[in-house]
């Protein structure tokens, strides 16, 4: 197959590695439409193929390991080879990779926010500390009192390191008190895992499972969380939490559907009414049930108007 190469100004033994894949037109196109991202567009090819050609995607990623221009890519792609192989049984090289990766000294604080995810569901919470720690390392740099000004998104770092401090018992520092004013947080903290009340889901499929994800809107869930309706997190925290469910929907790629709190109070406490709710309000074809994941470039589906790439189909969310 022969492919238009994109006129990017990227590395030309990157752009030959990559080449030698003979990838997609589709992955090509996209790579020519945005050569600024080449990394975050071959990371996103590599993890669609990690379950349906492992072999293909670890190819890839080897590529991005080696040449990726961007650090950043260089070690999200290290992170992604490490699950694959984890996932095929290989955990010594897995851990080996994963080792290689905590270096202080080269472990970027993007690619630590992951791994502090990753020990903190593995029970290591020592480690997650410490990976939370350089997630940080800039914030932390800065007045503590500056934290009142981060967005959402910038605030989940600190959110996630004190919570695990508290967890390990350790007495809220400076950074965790604003952050935690920031994020409007009242007494201790939790570890808020659920999404909202497990009731809050889409509308039953053929085969008797749920075909799309109903989640509060933006302007909903500050009220809903205001109210008590919903868990004590972020906005930041609820539409990524979301995001992560997508990811790992059963079967078919899964809908959004948006929901004002008033669209659905009286049905909180009803499962089967939801399930009818959602499937008359945004049947197939609906404008409100958002196809998933969005494209790249296109407005993310939390209706935060932020690029998806940008927002919760960031690398950072995997």
């Amino acid at each position: 197959m022969i492919h238009s190469q994109p006129s990017a100004p990227l590395p030309p033994e990157f752009l030959g590695a990559v080449f030698a894949l003979d990838l997609p037109q589709a992955c090509v196109d996209e790579l020519a439409a945005d050569p600024a991202d080449a990394g975050g567009i071959l990371l996103d090819f590599a993890d669609g193929l990690r379950h349906s050609d492992p072999d293909r995607a670890q190819r890839l990623l080897g590529v991005l390991r080696e040449r990726a221009p961007e650090p950043v890519h260089r070690q999200y792609a290290v992170h992604m080879a490490a699950g694959i192989l984890r996932d095929q049984g290989e955990t010594a090289e897995a851990d080996r990779l994963i080792d290689e990766l905590m270096d202080p000294g080269t472990l970027l604080p993007e690619t630590a926010f992951v791994l502090a995810e990753d020990f903190e569901g593995d029970g290591d919470l020592e480690r997650a500390l410490a990976c939370y720690n350089v997630s940080c390392r800039g914030l932390l740099a800065r007045p503590a009192d500056l934290v009142a000004g981060l967005d959402p998104l910038g605030l989940i770092p600190l959110l996630s390191r004190a919570r695990l401090r508290d967890a390990l018992g350790h007495a809220p520092d400076a950074h965790d008190e604003a952050a935690l004013a920031a994020d409007g947080r009242q007494g201790s903290l939790r570890d808020e895992l659920d999404l909202l009340d497990e009731r809050l889901h889409g509308p039953a499929g053929v085969d008797g499972g749920p075909t799309a994800l109903v989640v509060l809107d933006q302007a909903s869930h500050a009220r809903a969380r205001a109210e008590g309706r919903v868990a004590e997190r972020s906005a930041a925290d609820y539409y990524m939490a979301a995001e992560r469910r997508l990811r790992a929907w059963p079967g078919e790629r899964p809908a959004v559907v948006l929901a004002g709190l008033d669209e659905v109070a009286d049905l909180l406490e009803d499962a089967d009414g939801l399930d009818r709710w959602a499937r008359d309000t945004a049947p197939e074809g609906s404008l409100r049930r958002r196809p998933w994941p969005p494209e790249r470039n296109r407005p993310c589906w939390c209706g935060s108007e932020r690029k998806y790439k940008k927002c919760c189909g960031a690398p950072s969310t995997r």
